[in-house]
């Protein structure tokens, strides 16, 4: 596992104390987890008249094959866009697909909404389909389909169940050569907006980086383990970061530095919960598929 922290300095000196203790409690406190072991027998891809269709048809193929699911199609016209997202529904119930590959937005122009929106058929689906959904947003580059999955990142917010399933998700799609990197984020404007809030308390300091990072680390602690466990026994490298700010920006700085070629991000049953903002702005933003758990 990666680590920004000098390993060299006295546990009781060092300035990475609390995540030491972080770690600690995570150690001693987590529960022993098991990533969703439930098959994924077929993939639907959603293919329109727009120019990502070569891209998501050859994705969706790529990833059907590292699943070993099968893979069909499905066409949505233009003239049937309003229509495209209960016909996209009714579809993936009827093939039994455990994920649907489509480009966002759907059935119109690319430059539909610009960075503000994602178009109908995005926002219908997001609400309404339980099934993962994994999100073209810009064209790749010629060589990009292949090396999608070399690459890969989840965003970890919550310990639950979702972000379980996104991890569940990356060792899905992994293979030997593969890099995971797990990011845990803190959003740094509620836990600021939390402490105004609370400031009139006497036991309520001024909260450090390593303190949240701390608890993060801590509450984390059972979904990294298990994250870890799994990577040692299938020899895949896996990296685990801490980051404390925008949560969205803080995802999308980490793909590109690392070069990722898929995010994966779980989606709350709450749409207007942070976490589906969240979501939101990750699609908005970035230029990597998105796999929305």
């Amino acid at each position: 596992m990666a680590s920004e922290h000098n390993d060299f300095e006295p546990f009781e000196l060092g300035e990475n104390m609390q995540e030491d203790l972080g770690m600690f409690e995570a150690a001693t406190h987590a529960r022993r987890l098991q990533l969703e072991q439930n098959p994924v027998g077929h993939v639907m891809v959603v293919v329109d008249e727009g120019p990502l269709a070569p891209a998501v048809r050859e994705l969706g193929q790529t990833v059907a094959r590292r699943l070993d699911a099968s893979v069909s199609e499905h066409a949505v016209a233009s003239e049937q866009v309003h229509e495209a997202a209960s016909g996209i529904r009714e579809a993936a119930e009827k093939s039994g697909a455990g994920l649907i590959v489509i480009s966002f937005p759907c059935g119109v122009p690319l430059d539909t909404g610009g960075d503000e929106s994602l178009g109908e058929v995005a926002d219908h689906l997001l609400q309404s389909v339980t099934l993962p959904l994994l999100c073209v947003r810009n064209p790749p580059e010629p060589s990009g389909i292949s090396q999608t999955l070399d690459c890969l990142q989840v965003a970890a917010i919550r310990d639950d169940d979702s972000t379980r399933c996104a991890i569940s998700w990356a060792f899905r799609l992994a293979d030997s050569q593969t890099q995971i990197h797990l990011v845990e984020l803190a959003d740094r404007t509620a836990i600021e907006e939390a402490q105004r809030l609370l400031q009139a308390r006497e036991e309520i300091a001024s909260v450090q980086k390593a303190a949240i990072e701390r608890a993060i680390t801590s509450r984390m602690g059972s979904l990294v383990g298990m994250a870890q466990r799994e990577a040692s026994e299938k020899n895949i490298e896996l990296q685990v970061s801490f980051h404390l700010g925008t949560p969205a920006l803080e995802v999308l700085v980490e793909m590109k530095r690392h070069a990722c070629g898929m995010m994966i991000i779980p989606r709350p049953a709450d749409h207007t919960a942070s976490g589906y903002h969240l979501v939101i702005d990750v699609l908005l933003k970035a230029g990597q598929p998105v796999l929305v758990i």
